[in-house]
C-alpha cells in the first residue's frame, strides 16, 4: 500500500494562486502601514513646529500633538469631546 504525503505534495493551481494572494495581500498591508506611518510622522513635524499658543488657538494643547502621535488614546485629537474629570 503506498502512503502519501500530503506536506510534500505540489500545490495545485487554484492553491497556489491562493498563497501568491495571501502573500500579496500581506505585502500590501505592510506597504498601507508603513505609508499611514509617514504621513502621520509628517503631520507630527509640521504641527510640532507650530507656535504653543497657535496650537491652543485651534483648540490644541501642544502636549496633545504628541501624545496622538504616541497613540495615547488620551489625546484630545483622538478624542474631541472629552468627558469630564471625575474627581473623588
Amino acid at each position: 500500500m503506498t502512503t502519501i504525503d500530503h506536506e510534500t505534495m505540489p500545490l495545485t493551481g487554484i492553491e497556489a494562486q491562493k498563497l501568491r494572494f495571501r502573500t500579496l495581500q500581506k505585502i500590501a498591508d505592510l506597504l498601507g502601514a508603513l505609508s499611514r506611518r509617514r504621513q502621520r510622522k509628517r503631520a507630527y513635524e509640521e504641527l510640532s513646529r507650530l507656535d504653543a499658543h497657535l496650537l491652543r488657538d485651534m483648540g490644541i494643547n501642544p502636549d496633545d500633538v504628541r501624545d496622538a502621535f504616541e497613540g495615547r488614546r488620551s489625546s484630545l485629537l483622538f478624542e474631541p469631546i472629552r468627558r469630564p474629570f471625575n474627581r473623588g
